[in-house]
């Protein structure tokens, strides 16, 4: 895995006047850009033309770029060097981001097919993470965000090769960063443009502009999936549609007062204004938090045991680990297993350890063949590196086979027993997990020794008492009330899912529910609240 910073442009070095934001360490109008390549290609063949254009750009001279560059091929042939996942090399992008980009106060993504994921990827776990989201603009070039039917041919042909496996349609990754795109609200946090190209086979406009309705795409013409990215002047459009979306977003303004701006952590952000649609709990959206009687256990259980909820997704499960670990005050870790698919315990816990070692500042890479036993050593050198309690949260496990999961609720019950036998550990890891698997579902396997460190729960459909205040909390921030009857008709369609009490709400407060009617809408979201 490597970065490269392109020197041949005047506009790569920072100002040496700009000043330095003294809580964040960041420079005041510091702007960066990270070109992302895709499959096959490079830093140079994919974005060399783009970058040559901005660096003879005057407008772009305060701007700092770099380029993101990692191995990959279109076929892999066998006992050649692997090809990393979406995941790892979103993690890779997160290192160079906070390494050579550690000065700027912005940042925009621009990514090249697999380079959009990789990107996608990054801002979801940013946000998952609480971190401080530099990443104000993101332009995708040519991105198969529903997965390309030519991938998903070449994989079978390509042993082990990741990059084809997750480009391809239905691929789990790609299914899950859209979820989470949609779940996130992220294009409320940032400005996203897709742009595609008629001339494109590899991947169509279907797949580049992953959801009904986009206003914020563009479609040029004639240009294949490779030289879309190319362009050879000025006046080209490939390098006029780039300049254009980013002038009046990153094209520094006159100087203002300064922001403080929040450090890069994992704590929750205690200053900002709630949403009442959260989908991602965070401490300011607490006047919106609906508390149920699940809530009072989960805060018990947390004191003491692993908690370990599961049900049906929309329910809630994620939002509730959350919240218990919050209103304790710990520092929150969360992480989401959604992308590796169905794995194994051992996989599952080694993972785990890696990503949590990395965010206590660890080079810790546990071996392949690393035993149970090992990879709790490993985990307790992360926690020994911690300075405050830590409240993990792990969700969208799938375990193969099922019974995989009473295995991994074992080497939880050794990593806790572990931790609390030491004193430096003993309290300060409280570890959670929400799954769509109920793991103690094997009573043979789930012991009574498990049971007394790991607590599981279900969490189903919601009472109907608690639809009802969902929608009261919800309703008393609009301006336009509902009435009792249009209460009435949420209730019956909502099934018991908050999910689809806020997809209502969002609807109702969307451009695209202007001219419509009340059960116009109720229809609409019961047709795509498919999950």
């Amino acid at each position: 895995m490597s970065s490269t910073v392109p020197r041949n442009s005047k506009a790569h070095n920072v100002p040496p006047m700009t000043k330095r934001d003294p809580i964040t360490g960041h420079r005041e109008g510091c702007h960066g850009i990270v070109f992302i390549h895709g499959l096959s290609g490079s830093a140079r063949s994919t974005w060399g033309p783009m970058i040559d254009q901005l660096g003879q750009d005057r407008d772009f001279d305060s701007f700092q770029f770099a380029s993101y560059a990692f191995p990959t091929v279109k076929i892999r042939l066998p006992f050649t060097e692997r090809m990393a996942k979406i995941q790892e090399l979103s993690s890779a992008l997160d290192t160079l981001i906070e390494t050579d980009l550690s000065d700027c106060s912005e940042i925009t993504l621009i990514g090249h097919s697999l380079g959009g994921l990789i990107a996608r990827h990054y801002i979801i776990s940013s946000i998952l993470n609480n971190k401080k989201l530099l990443v104000k603009n993101l332009l995708m070039y040519a991105v198969p965000n529903t997965g390309a039917s030519i991938a998903s041919w070449a994989s079978h042909v390509s042993i082990w090769h990741y990059h084809l496996k997750q480009l391809g349609k239905n691929s789990d990754i790609i299914d899950r960063i859209n979820e989470d795109w949609v779940r996130m609200d992220v294009e409320k946090k940032i400005s996203a443009l897709y742009i595609a190209s008629t001339g494109d086979k590899v991947v169509r406009s279907d797949s580049a502009f992953p959801f009904i309705g986009m206003q914020n795409t563009r479609t040029l013409n004639a240009f294949g999936h490779s030289d879309i990215t190319q362009a050879s002047s000025p006046q080209d459009v490939r390098y006029k549609i780039l300049k254009k979306h980013l002038i009046g977003k990153l094209i520094p303004h006159s100087s203002g007062p300064s922001k403080a701006l929040r450090s890069i952590n994992t704590q929750p952000d205690r200053t900002q204004s709630g949403d009442p649609l959260f989908d991602i709990y965070d401490i300011a959206d607490k006047p919106y938090y609906v508390v149920r009687s699940q809530d009072i256990y989960a805060k018990e259980v947390v004191s003491n045991n692993c908690l370990w909820v599961h049900g049906a997704s929309g329910t809630g499960k994620t939002a509730l680990l959350r919240h218990a670990i919050l209103e304790k005050e710990l520092k929150l870790i969360h992480m989401s297993l959604g992308g590796a698919g169905k794995i194994d315990a051992t996989s599952a816990l080694r993972y785990i350890c890696v990503e949590f070692s990395e965010l206590q500042g660890l080079d810790i890479i546990p071996p392949t063949e690393a035993s149970t036993y090992d990879l709790v050593r490993y985990f307790k050198k992360a926690v020994l590196n911690s300075n405050s309690q830590i409240g993990l949260l792990i969700e969208e496990i799938s375990f193969a086979p099922d019974n995989e999961a009473a295995r991994f609720c074992e080497m939880i019950w050794l990593l806790s027993s572990s931790l609390s036998s030491n004193q430096d550990t003993n309290g300060r890891l409280v570890l959670t997990i929400s799954s769509l698997h109920d793991p103690s579902a094997d009573e043979s396997a789930f012991s009574d020794k498990m049971k007394e460190r790991v607590s599981t729960v279900e969490i189903g459909s919601w009472i109907e008492q608690d639809i009802r205040k969902l929608i009261d909390v919800i309703d008393r921030t609009r301006n336009d009330k509902l009435d009792n009857f249009s209460k009435n008709l949420i209730v019956d369609a909502a099934n018991g899912s908050p999910r689809f009490v806020k997809l209502v709400f969002r609807q109702l407060q969307s451009t695209f529910a202007e001219g419509a009617s009340f059960t116009d809408v109720l229809s609409r979201v019961s047709r795509e609240n498919i999950r």
